[in-house]
């Protein structure tokens, strides 16, 4: 037998509640015999009049209710309906979704579209690079002079070999570093380019990478190659490309 019963009165479900707490509202008064019930093994509801297994304990409920001890007939009913549900409230108006705009990591700050940027000329790009070759070189030709004087090197006979070598190698890592390192940066520019007022960008405005600047000055070896043949493209594409821009998909426009 179940011990969880619900009841339903004015239109309201209630429960579920132990059998005792039932019999005891029917006693009280609370329910009567119409009172429509279930429970998990009876889930379709009914008079409380026609639940047979419980019949004998409402018999005897009824009996303390009326003070007699008479017997009690319970009319068959008819089935009861089954209580209305309640009203589900209106669903609420959703909020408007609020997207954030967020700033491109890449990107520090913004920049004239390549469409509408002014490409550099070849001659403010030529005076960039002299620049660029004074500071680079200056500082290069102050630190190799304090590491001569550092280890006791007088000089006499220059540098050879091993040495040359190894001179030869620590220039081109400082100047790929130097070069690589602030073309990606926020200025978008060495030294040079940045007295002369230039930026280097991607093709589509946005600020180069490491690795896609690292590539620029790799490529700019291959014009150096060329004996300056690769900077005259300057004169010759739309976006005035020198040859390291081509290959590294770059352009060089005034800032």
């Amino acid at each position: 037998m179940s011990e969880g019963w619900k009841y339903s009165t004015d239109g309201q479900e209630h429960g579920p509640v132990p059998l005792k707490e039932l019999l005891r509202l029917l006693s009280a008064g609370t329910i009567g015999l119409r009172t429509p019930v279930s429970t998990k093994e009876a889930p379709n509801w009914m008079p409380l009049s026609a639940v047979e297994s419980i019949r004998d304990q409402v018999l005897a409920a009824l009996k303390a209710r009326t003070g007699t001890t008479q017997p009690v007939a319970i009319q068959p009913t008819a089935p009861a309906q089954a209580p209305a549900p309640p009203a589900q409230p209106a669903p609420a108006k959703p909020a408007p979704v609020v997207v954030p705009i967020t700033k491109p990591k890449n990107v520090a700050k913004a920049s004239p579209p390549v469409e509408s940027a002014r490409p550099a000329s070849l001659g403010r790009r030529l005076a960039a690079d002299i620049l660029d070759g004074v500071i680079v070189g200056g500082t290069l030709f102050v630190l190799g002079v304090g590491f001569q004087s550092w280890i006791g090197f007088s000089g006499e006979g220059g540098i050879r070999g091993p040495a040359l070598a190894a001179a030869v190698a620590f220039a081109l890592l400082a100047m790929w570093l130097y070069s690589s390192w602030m073309e990606s940066s926020r200025e978008q520019g060495t030294a040079g380019k940045i007295v002369l007022d230039l930026k280097v960008s991607d093709v589509a405005g946005a600020r180069l990478s490491f690795a896609r600047a690292s590539i620029r000055f790799l490529a700019k070896l291959v014009s150096a190659l060329t004996l300056g043949a690769g900077l005259l493209t300057v004169l010759f594409t739309g976006r005035r490309q020198a040859l390291h821009d081509l290959i590294a998909r770059s352009v060089v426009v005034r800032g």
